[in-house]
């Protein structure tokens, strides 16, 4: 049908948020395998089930995953992943599959399903939490000083990011505040806030 011509691939994953069970085509992706005979029905016809497994998806654990041999591809059930404590964030027209602060996984539109086929076009992130303050502060990273410094045909040393006095004053500031911290009602939306209470927020966005 349109599904297998479409989707006919037995490598790539396809999340799905309308099925309750995932099935994969390619038996290879399975451990713990069993011997099952049963017939399911995804994208409006029958399909013949011969094996259950485990599926081991970038470091998690789905299980049952069924495997049909006729299926168009690998699908993975967003309700079960949901059900193994792993919650898809959806933005953008992707979901992203995180693991702690790490961005491990992302499913970009791919007609009606979603599928990591251009997974290694996807920047994935893994934040360093020791820079995370550093970087909030708009201060500029230790790799950037450094050819930055050799490009001036400066020799001198300078203070890493990990032993920056601002930051270091920062986190440990307890100042009570005098206004309100400036908030948003959108998403993401970037806010100035004068952190070490300095002089009074800036009312221009700026």
């Amino acid at each position: 049908g349109i599904f297998a011509t479409q989707y006919q691939d037995r490598q790539t994953l396809y999340l799905d948020t309308g099925c309750g069970q995932s099935v994969v085509n390619n038996l290879n992706l399975l451990s713990n395998v069993t011997k099952v005979n049963k017939n399911i029905k995804t994208f409006g016809s029958s399909m013949e089930v011969t094996h259950q497994g485990t599926l081991n998806m970038f470091g998690y654990h789905i299980s049952p995953v069924s495997y049909a041999p006729t299926g168009p591809v690998n699908l993975i059930s967003v309700s079960q992943l949901v059900d193994h404590g792993i919650k898809p964030h959806y933005k953008n027209d992707t979901f992203l599959i995180k693991r702690g602060s790490s961005i491990v996984a992302a499913f970009t539109q791919d007609g009606n399903l979603y599928s990591n086929q251009r997974q290694s076009q996807v920047n994935l992130a893994h934040p360093n939490e020791e820079k995370d303050w550093h970087t909030l502060m708009g201060h500029p990273s230790d790799r950037y000083l450094e050819r930055l410094l050799t490009q001036l045909g400066i020799n001198e040393s300078f203070t890493s990011s990990k032993n920056c006095e601002i930051c270091s004053k920062s986190k440990i500031q307890q100042k009570p505040r005098k206004s309100m911290l400036p908030q948003t009602s959108k998403p993401f939306f970037k806010i100035h806030s004068n952190t070490l209470e300095i002089s009074p927020t800036t009312i221009r966005g700026h």
